[in-house]
């Protein structure tokens, strides 16, 4: 009991093994859910976030509150039904990328987090020190590259072109080929462009076609070879 006090103030209550951890974050969560807003409960993993709601179930149940978990491989609507209870268990990486991918939904629908209440951190030093070393990343679908010649993507034929030995520089902390102020005035007079072999189409952005293939021949080389997508560049 004095272990749940100490949490339902905020407060950082260390127990060791066997002196009841599960239990005693059972009266905080029961306090701060009657209002109706939600607790979460931050395991260390799915075991624990799925063994933790059943043990504890009951004991919510009685009190007239509903218990929910959530699991890595749920729907979206599973999701949905484990945060709008009372009390939801989850590991604390689910959470932090359920809401990850709330910033990235575009249907109100497909939301699965409801505005935070408060929280119980269940083996706090593991979760606070030891994964919060390592951030959490996600992306969204990436747009397809593209194919025409006049976007300068990558997906493009072969190019028989003149480039000026001014005209790009090696940098020396990416090792990849940039534009140098010979470069781009000679791009703003008109005299320095690509040709698509198969089309004789001029390309509007040669950079990335050259950026993306290219064969040094030394250290301070400012020549570089374009071939066809996928094509080996010797050594």
């Amino acid at each position: 009991m004095i272990g749940g006090l100490a949490i339902h103030q905020g407060k950082l209550a260390e127990m060791r093994t066997g002196e009841g951890k599960t239990l005693a974050a059972v009266a905080p969560a029961c306090l701060r859910a009657l209002s109706g807003h939600g607790v979460h409960v931050l395991t260390f993993n799915d075991y624990l976030a799925r063994r933790d709601a059943e043990w504890m179930g009951p004991i919510y149940r009685f009190l007239g509150l509903c218990v929910g978990f959530v699991q890595q491989g749920m729907s979206v609507a599973e999701r949905q039904v484990a945060y709008r209870a009372d009390v939801t268990y989850v590991t604390a990486k689910e959470a932090g990328f359920d809401f990850l991918r709330d910033h990235l939904c575009l249907e109100p629908g497909r939301l699965v987090h409801r505005p935070f209440h408060f929280a119980i951190i269940d083996e706090a030093d593991s979760i606070l020190i030891d994964e919060a070393r390592v951030p959490l990343v996600i992306a969204g679908n990436a747009a397809e590259p593209p194919e025409s010649p006049h976007d300068g993507g990558l997906g493009m034929p072969a190019f028989s072109y003149q480039v000026s030995a001014f005209s790009y520089q090696l940098s020396a902390v990416s090792r990849c080929p940039v534009r140098t102020a010979v470069g781009l005035a000679v791009d703003e007079a008109g005299r320095d462009g690509v040709t698509c072999a198969s089309s004789s189409t001029s390309v509007a952005s040669p950079r990335p076609a050259v950026a993306a293939d290219y064969r040094p021949r030394d250290n301070r080389s400012c020549g570089f070879v374009v071939k066809e997508r996928f094509a080996p560049v010797p050594r």
